[in-house]
């Protein structure tokens, strides 16, 4: 079992060659790593075929290996000699050790400069990835695998749900839709040439409002779209919210409003290009934007992403910068009062002793400390039985 691994990562260390002589030596464009009693003959097929006829060539299983060339060492080397990899995160992905070995490789070549990862979250969201139904493959393979191989496995995990991609959900607009932008995307990525990553600029401090309406009224206080040439931001606002909660309703109508006045809003993942790292990307939007609306919903403090995003926004709004240039925050207060967000018996100290027993001390104690920061800046109150 250990023997294994250990050949499976030496194939893909082994054999060099920069970028120019991988790129001779492709034999196709996209690989595509999928659990094939998931999405064989549905998904996947439909994505390859999209693919093909955009003019590029995937490589998304064993069948398009030569019979008798040894998996452990073909599979790496077809990722490695890959632009895109494509990662069909479906329901029974991870109970493959073959996709979760294909994911570790995968990581590895997103780590050095010309690989790039689109994840695919098939009839599942990113949270599911990392707590959800994909633990109880996990703790079968802790039963079955050496501590190392699960541990690198759970990493894998973590990483490519913090990378922009594509929700497939299970009802809803065509899938045959879907797969042709997901192919147009993927062919885009496939031809633009590597860059690198900026650094989140500076930011800081907050304004004072009260009014139990946001979508309607004051809209002409936000920084308008149309600034000095010298102003480069790609947006104006970011919006910090719990999809689940909010974003076909009141954030929808946040968004529609906000664009009727010209300015351009950052707020959700499907925002970003596809393949873009998450970790890196999301504060990015947040230090570039000129503010930052939190929409404090019921369920905002059960997700890790929020809570990391809200202490990204607390430094932002910390910063030493000019008054002019300063990051401004305002709270919005989603069917709740501010007592609710930060009390003892609030509806957000279920979630946040939950998350005590999964995160650090020290990261649980940063998103305490960003609760307890955005409760103490005015802001707005959304009632439950008022027309928003």
């Amino acid at each position: 079992m250990r023997q294994q691994n250990h050949k499976y990562h030496e194939s893909l260390t082994g054999g060099g060659g920069g970028r120019h002589h991988f790129r001779k030596r492709r034999r196709h464009d996209v690989f595509i790593s999928f659990r094939g009693s998931d999405v064989r003959n549905t998904f996947a097929g439909h994505l390859r075929a999209a693919l093909r006829r955009e003019g590029l060539r995937s490589f998304s299983d064993r069948r398009d290996l030569p019979r008798g060339q040894n998996l452990t060492e073909a599979i790496p080397r077809a990722i490695q000699r890959s632009r895109v990899s494509v990662v069909v995160l479906s329901r029974n992905y991870a109970s493959s050790e073959w996709c979760l070995d294909e994911l570790v490789t995968i990581m590895s070549c997103c780590s050095r400069a010309g690989h790039v990862a689109i994840p695919i979250f098939y009839h599942l969201s990113p949270n599911d990835v990392v707590s959800g139904c994909y633990k109880e493959d996990l703790d079968r393979h802790k039963r079955d695998f050496t501590y190392e191989r699960v541990d690198g496995w759970i990493r894998a995990l973590a990483w490519v749900a913090g990378v922009a991609g594509w929700v497939v959900p299970a009802a809803g607009r065509s899938e045959a839709r879907l797969v042709k932008r997901i192919a147009k995307t993927i062919r885009q990525k496939e031809r633009e040439p590597c860059s690198g990553t900026e650094r989140v600029p500076p930011a800081g401090v907050i304004r004072k409002n009260m009014n139990p309406s946001i979508t309607n009224r004051k809209i002409d206080e936000f920084p308008s779209g149309s600034g000095s040439s010298n102003d480069r931001r790609p947006h104006d606002v970011f919006i910090s919210f719990r999809g689940s909660d909010v974003r076909h309703t009141f954030v929808s109508h946040l968004r529609a409003a906000l664009r009727r006045k010209g300015v351009r809003s950052f707020s959700d993942r499907r925002d970003l290009p596809r393949g873009e790292n998450l970790k890196e990307a999301i504060p990015r939007a947040i230090g570039q934007s000129r503010l930052s609306l939190v929409v404090l919903s019921r369920n905002y403090a059960s997700s890790e992403w929020c809570l990391d995003e809200l202490v990204t926004i607390t430094r932002c709004c910390s910063s030493t910068a000019a008054v002019s240039r300063r990051h401004v925050a305002i709270p919005v207060f989603y069917h709740l009062s501010p007592e609710e967000v930060f009390s003892g018996g609030g509806c957000y100290k279920e979630d946040l002793d939950q998350h005590k027993s999964r995160f650090t001390y020290d990261r649980v104690d940063g998103w305490l400390q960003a609760l307890a920061w955005i409760v103490h800046i005015s802001g707005w109150m959304v009632p439950a039985d008022g027309g928003e």
